[in-house]
């Protein structure tokens, strides 16, 4: 398993003749983060760091807002949405994207909206079906003001939630084209195709803002694409498409990601005191994946990833799936790359006494 990491990383595949006279003009001045969405760690990650409000951007964070509620089967994707006059109050839609007044609009095609196309209507449309869904109103925070800054780092991790758990349904985000309420519309999302790769970029020369992400390939990852997210701010708009493109290609090429543990699959077995069975088999819920950087391994004669598990001394039954009853710390030299809960494959009732028994059966008598 960790053999992965002494072979070289699948490199960026991309046009090169397109991007080299961009890379070359980047500046080194801009702010940029940059993400991992398979192990969910940040690349390079400045401690603080805050952008502008973005509308384009904040259109995945509704997004996001929307998938949630899908999982927790609040709402279905093929329900449909009343648009009213009150709520497109203001906005027009010169491109006929969204029907308008007195119309509906499903679930579905509100995301593909607010993923793909990114406009005002879809946005406000989602942010007061979602008031309407709120269980309490005073609680749910209000849209960012245009002049406000927003958390760089909660909006990539709203932006990798999205990718990670998109419905095949709504469509994906390399597709070039997208269809709403019956028209097919060319998606404002700008992508470049390669044999190994695709890039896409959302520019926001409004904000100062620009979201890049690369969709890498590699027979190390037979069914888990690699996807980095980058995240550029710099106050010259016309810098922000080499510089969210060198984020990438750097991003990409400087680090290697790597699965370590499979959903559902065991990778430790604890005692279990007063239970119906003695040990029960913990494993994580979710696929487990690390992202490490090149030079991090190079420095290391023998690079070696430590698994140290941590537990109670004394877990006693009942015990459930949903609880965590372990943590494990993935460790690269004296640094912990990420903690991962552990969970109980099965249920464990508790362990019934003779003495119960027997109490049971005399009631039984008695009755």
């Amino acid at each position: 398993m960790l053999r992965k990491f002494k072979k070289r990383a699948a490199k960026l595949f991309v046009s090169l003749l397109l991007f080299l006279p961009l890379l070359n003009g980047a500046s080194a001045g801009s702010d940029n983060l940059s993400y991992d969405v398979l192990s969910q760690q940040f690349i390079q990650a400045p401690t603080d760091f805050l952008v502008p409000f973005s509308k384009k951007l904040y259109s995945f964070c509704l997004a996001k807002e929307i998938l949630e509620k899908v999982e927790s089967k609040k709402i279905e994707l093929n329900s449909t949405i009343k648009i009213t006059p009150e709520i497109l109050s203001g906005l027009q839609s010169p491109k006929g994207i969204l029907l308008g007044a007195d119309k509906e609009i499903s679930v579905k095609e509100l995301l593909r909206a607010l993923i793909f196309l990114q406009t005002p209507e879809a946005n406000k449309i989602a942010f007061h079906w979602l008031e309407t869904l709120s269980d309490k109103k005073e609680d749910r925070s209000k849209a960012p003001e245009s002049d406000k800054k927003i958390n760089g780092k909660s909006l990539l991790e709203d932006v990798g939630f999205v990718i990670r758990n998109l419905p095949k349904e709504v469509g994906q985000l390399t597709d070039q084209t997208v269809e709403i309420q019956g028209k097919n519309f060319p998606s404002s999302i700008r992508i470049s195709h390669s044999e190994k790769s695709d890039l896409l970029f959302i520019l926001d020369n409004s904000s100062e803002v620009a979201l890049g992400a690369a969709f890498v390939s590699s027979r190390l990852r037979e069914h888990n694409l690699r996807i980095v997210l980058c995240l550029v701010h710099d106050s010259d708009s016309n810098a922000l498409l080499p510089e969210i493109a060198q984020a990438l290609v750097g991003s990409v090429n400087h680090f290697e990601t790597a699965k370590v543990f499979s959903e559902g699959k065991p990778v430790t077995v604890i005692p279990i005191v007063d239970g119906e069975q003695q040990n029960i088999a913990l494993a994580p819920k979710q696929d487990v994946f690390i992202t490490v950087s090149s030079n991090d391994l190079k420095k290391q004669k023998t690079p070696k990833v430590e698994m140290i598990i941590e537990r109670k001394e004394l877990i006693k039954a009942p015990i459930t799936t949903n609880e965590p009853l372990a943590r494990i710390n993935i460790r690269l030299g004296d640094r912990v790359l990420k903690t991962v809960p552990l969970y109980a494959v099965a249920d464990v009732a508790e362990k019934k006494s003779k003495l119960s028994d027997i109490y049971k059966t005399f009631k039984q008598i008695i009755e």
